[in-house]
């Protein structure tokens, strides 16, 4: 059954393309979802193979919806607006410089506007979400990997590379763990799902006196951060002992963050705030533990709109 309020509105094709899974949906110019899919972006060992698919997304799409997209906003990691392209992606199968952007156009028949998936959610979060109405703030994404989306002075900052605000390659471990990126050592190596899952196994083995190196290598524990946080709630001592690590290496760059940017918030999105406080609460402590005395804290929040990132597209086709 459709919306006629929303069957009025102009509908924008979002896609928010993350390393494991790819969000699509029709989005009213509101911001509300109208229809929706996921697929699953390992499925694609090419970037072609995705847009036929996106493509045939989003006829069943305007099916469900009763309706037609005029447009096409899409976030994707290492995302260039200026180029509409997807570059070295380390979390993603594809390498190089892929033109997505020019892909979907072929393939849709639609305008597009391609950009950084953490700088979609800063957009959506900003207009739709937890910072709507702020001009300050940042958007952090905890998913496969850890992206950052920077607005400063009511302006989305993309710096004259157009990658400003990869905030999962700074440093918290100087020669740390391999990053896709191939450096040692990045935020998002240990703030992420996958973080917390290899983390989590690094706490077993030193539990447990397995064998293991000092960068914490050992056997592989072969769980999901879904799984570690259930631990958590049980109260496994090694998966609390997990997000407590994970939560001070996030607090540590939240810190950074704060003095560098000074943002009236922080807001949280992707798949590992499923975690809830579990995640947020010893971030929470240990950020404000870490904080120089005098130094204004931000707010920390966990997004409580689901579908800010996608609504985000409309931002992004609205800006463009």
């Amino acid at each position: 059954m459709t919306n006629p309020e929303a069957e009025a509105l102009p509908l924008i094709l979002a896609v928010d393309l993350g390393g494991t899974d790819t969000k699509v949906a029709l989005v009213d110019s509101r911001g509300r979802v109208v229809a929706r899919e996921t697929l699953r972006t390992t499925d694609f060992a090419a970037a072609e193979a995705l847009v036929a698919a996106l493509a045939d997304v989003l006829a069943r799409l305007e099916v469900d919806a009763g309706g037609r997209a005029v447009a096409v906003g899409l976030g994707a990691p290492n995302g260039h607006h200026g180029r509409g392209t997807v570059e070295h992606a380390p979390n993603l199968a594809w390498k190089g410089k892929v033109p997505l952007r020019d892909m979907l156009a072929h393939a849709t028949g639609l305008p597009v506007e391609l950009d950084n998936d953490a700088n979609l959610a800063a957009l959506g979060q900003g207009r739709f979400g937890a910072c709507k109405g702020m001009e300050d703030f940042v958007v952090v994404t905890l998913g496969t990997g850890l992206g950052g989306g920077i607005v400063a002075g009511g302006q989305l900052v993309r710096g004259a590379s157009g990658f400003a605000g990869e905030l999962g390659h700074v440093l918290c471990v100087r020669d740390g763990r391999l990053c896709g990126c191939g450096r040692r050592g990045c935020l998002e190596t240990y703030v992420s799902a996958r973080g917390l899952v290899a983390t989590y196994g690094e706490c077993v083995r030193a539990s447990s006196g397995a064998p293991q190196d000092s960068a914490g290598v050992g056997a592989p524990v072969l769980v999901t951060a879904v799984e570690v946080h259930a631990k958590a709630q049980r109260g496994e001592a090694a998966a609390l002992a997990a997000f407590a690590i994970t939560a001070a290496h996030l607090a540590g760059a939240l810190v950074d963050l704060t003095l560098l940017l000074g943002p009236e918030c922080v807001a949280f999105t992707g798949g590992l705030t499923a975690s809830g406080e579990t995640l947020l609460g010893p971030t929470r402590a240990a950020y404000l533990a870490q904080l120089p005395e005098g130094t204004p804290a931000a707010q920390l929040v966990f997004s409580t709109a689901p579908d800010a990132t996608l609504a985000g597209a409309v931002a992004l086709v609205s800006l463009a």
